[in-house]
This record gives structure tokens, sequence and C-alpha cells, in this order.
């Protein structure tokens, strides 16, 4: 235990030394923080428009999606599923993993389980990063815990921490690899009840704000939503980094009622007067029956868009600012992708970190 307890005091050590660092330069200023982005795609297949988006803001880290964790009710068991696949020309680094794992997983398991679910998904991680020679320096796992799933979740991350401090199996994670979460907007509201991760830093996902409706309200980001959130921010006792929103979708409506989401479809997809005819801002109503895109619409359909402009990036880092004193180290961006990226101008990434 005391060995433990070392190694842990070590690397606070090391991470506040860090930080210290970052926050501080030779005048005393406050450095500004660096661009990060997720890339949320089975397949790791960087095109030319994302790596030029990658060369362009200097890359310091990339969060790739590695796999899922699910609760199979055949089996009653956890599974890691739909591990990433990567093409090694395309590799940048350092590529920071991230598992995401579904809440129904901690409503079901007890600690027996969940010490085995550890044991698979670090041998998952090592044989992934092994498979094309990468070495780790960090690990995020993704969660959308509930007050009751808590302590379970919990264990899990303190477990899954002695894993990669024990490099067992040939490991392929750094000495001293740090260990994040995301934290979402109620876990920040309502800290006492939603319990604090036992990670290094967490990431404040600022997106998906609310349920997917037919009304005009922006499920991704709306500010009077985000408002309702923010004003314990500031005491959040967890360093936090922040991750950003540049997707977008359609809700795809039929007689009132939501059909579908459409993935990566925003305002563009619409502007065929011979499919479309918009109805107001960012809707659009079908003139006749067609497929666009595998979906199938009918005439009347409507499709709501979902999407965040450059403007509206202003009232979101000034509302982060106010309410959140000490300074971010990077912004995330959700997710790199060639249709999300051409919606922004040459140095948006870049104006926007500046603006912190």
């Amino acid at each position: 235990m005391l060995k433990i307890c070392s190694f842990n005091a070590l690397r606070s050590a090391v991470f506040l030394c860090i930080i210290t660092t970052f926050l501080s330069s030779c005048g005393g200023e406050k450095l500004k923080p660096f661009v990060s982005f997720y890339y949320w795609k089975p397949n790791y297949r960087l095109d030319s428009t994302e790596l030029k988006v990658l060369q362009a803001n200097k890359l310091q880290q990339l969060y790739v999606r590695y796999f899922d964790i699910v609760y199979d009710e055949a089996t009653q068991s956890a599974m890691p599923v739909a591990p990433v696949t990567f093409e090694k020309k395309d590799i940048v680094n350092p590529i920071v993993p991230v598992v995401f794992v579904k809440n129904k997983v901690f409503e079901q398991l007890d600690s027996v389980a969940i010490y085995k679910l550890v044991d698979n998904s670090v041998n998952l991680l090592n044989k992934i990063n092994k498979s094309v020679s990468i070495k780790c320096r960090a690990l995020q796992i993704d969660c959308d815990w509930t007050t009751a799933t808590a302590p379970k979740y919990f264990y899990f991350l303190q477990q899954l921490r002695e894993k990669l401090d024990a490099h067992e199996d040939g490991g392929t994670f750094s000495s001293l690899a740090m260990l994040s979460a995301t934290i979402r907007l109620h876990q920040i509201k309502y800290p006492e009840k939603a319990g604090m991760p036992p990670v290094d830093k967490g990431v404040l996902m600022f997106y998906n704000m609310g349920e997917i409706k037919t009304s005009d309200v922006n499920s991704i980001y709306d500010q009077k939503t985000s408002q309702q959130y923010l004003t314990k921010l500031s005491a959040y006792k967890l360093r936090l980094d922040i991750a950003l929103p540049i997707f977008a979708w359609g809700i795809h409506i039929r007689d009132g009622q939501i059909v579908e989401l459409l993935n990566k479809m925003d305002g563009r997809y619409f502007q065929n007067k011979q499919e479309f005819t918009a109805i107001a801002a960012n809707r659009y109503k079908a003139v006749s029956a067609f497929f666009k895109n595998g979906f199938y619409f009918q005439v009347g359909d409507e499709v709501k868009v979902e999407q965040i402009d450059e403007q509206s990036f202003a009232p979101m880092v000034a509302d982060l600012k106010k309410h959140y004193p000490n300074q971010f180290q990077q912004v995330i961006f959700y997710d790199l992708d060639s249709v999300n990226i051409s919606r922004y101008g040459k140095d948006f990434f870049q104006k926007t970190v500046a603006a912190f």
C-alpha cells in the first residue's frame, strides 16, 4: 500500500508541475490552450483535409475512440465491442485512446465482473497499440454515470489506474500515464450527488445539452440552457479541460414526430430546391418523395438542422471564461471530420482557443 500511495503522490506532483509550468510564462501570464480533436470513426483513416487541419494547428494530442463497452443481455456480461482499426501510414502522435462505456454496464455488474472487465479492457488497449506500435501517455474513459452507478464506475476507474501503473502484459502506456474522464454538465451542477471520479483530470463535454426535440431549441448547444449549469463550475474540484462541438445533424420529422437522426448532415444537404424548401431558419420541408444519403423522405417531411456556426462560439467562450477562472490547458473539438471542418474558416480553431 505504501508503494501505491507513494506512486500516486509522485504522479500528482508531476502533473502539478506540468500544469504550473503551462499556466506561467516568463512574464507571469497564462498561456492559451492548445487545440486538440476527437476522432470518432470505426476506421482510423485521415483524409487530406483532416491532416492539413492537424498540421496547421500544431496538434499535440488526438483523442481516438478505441472501442465501446456495452452490456450483453444474452450472456449477461459486459464486453468491449467495435474496436478501431488503423491505417499505419496516417498515424499521428501522440494519440490518446478513448473508451466509451455505457452506463448500463455499471447498473448490471458486481465488483468481481468489473475487475474482469478491467482486465479485458487493458488487454484490448494493449493489443490495439501493439498492432501499430503505439505507446500512449494518457487514457480517457467516457461514461455518463449516475448517482446510482457512481460507486461501481469509480471502482472501475481505480482498478484501471492500478493496471496501467503495473504495466502488466508488456503494457503500452508510459509511466505516470494520465487517466482522464469525461464530465457532463449535470455532474458539474450536482457534484455532491454525482461524485468526483478518481482520475487525474476531467474533460467537460460542453454540448448535447438537452433532449432532441422538434422545437426550435438546439439540443447540441443553447446558451440559455448552458447558463443553468455553469454556476457551480468554478467550485468544481477536479482540474478540467473543455470539449466543444463542431458536429452537426438533421432531425427528420414526420407528422410532428421524430423519425430519425441524420448524422453529419448540415444545412448544405437540404438546399436543393427540387427536394426541399426552406420554411424557417435551419428548417426544411420535403417537396417530393425521394431517398437521400440512404434516408427516405415523404412529401411534407421536415428536417430541423442543428449545427453551431462560428458566431455562436463567442458567447460560449465568454460564459466559460466567466464561470471558470482557471485556464483550460486544451480545447478538444468534437469531432475531426472533413465535413465538420468545412463549415469553419481556416483560422477558426486558433481564434477560438485564443479567445480563452
